[in-house]
């Protein structure tokens, strides 16, 4: 599990910084940039990638705003590797620890998954915080217990949060 994540983590910071910001990229980091009360008024008229939006917030305030493009992108590199450990406990938890190693394997090198954990935009943030929520909807239905469930809810709300999309996974 650990050569695997180190292989999917190198592969999103594999070239992070070469491509240069698209459109959306260039509308989140601007989004972002704005100042505490400025960003409170823009995210009442765009509120989907909300979380995102708080989480490059401050991710931009720590890199310092003329970072280059692999700066501001590892934010989003680092949470889309988080998703494969987790996708290996889900597997595990759903199946078998093979299962868990194979579907670990298959998101590390996901083409898909290593262009969107690229991107300075929601879809790494949103992916991690789905699995997780799948993996706590596990717990919660094999332990009963109120607080799994509601670290589930949590987490599924934070989902939500961060992309409206979250709604066709529920």
């Amino acid at each position: 599990l650990s050569a695997v994540c180190v292989l999917g983590l190198g592969l999103r910071l594999w070239d992070i910084g070469r491509r240069s910001f698209w459109l959306d990229e260039l509308s989140a980091v601007g989004t972002s940039a704005l100042s505490f009360q400025d960003l409170l008024q823009a995210l009442t008229v765009e509120a989907n990638m909300t979380l995102y939006y708080w989480a490059l917030f401050v991710w931009l305030r720590i890199v310092g705003f003329g970072a280059d493009e692999g700066a501001i992108r590892l934010l989003s590199a680092v949470i889309g590797a988080v998703a494969i450990p987790l996708t290996y406990l889900l597997g595990r938890r759903l199946h078998s620890s093979a299962a868990g190693l194979a579907a670990a394997a298959l998101l590390a090198v996901n083409g898909y998954h290593v262009l969107m954990s690229q991107e300075a935009r929601a879809y790494a943030l949103l992916s991690t915080l789905t699995v997780l929520s799948y993996v706590l909807l596990d717990r919660a239905l094999q332990s009963g217990r109120r607080r799994d469930w509601a670290l589930h809810g949590l987490v599924t709300a934070l989902a939500f949060y961060c992309h409206f999309y979250t709604a066709l996974t529920v």
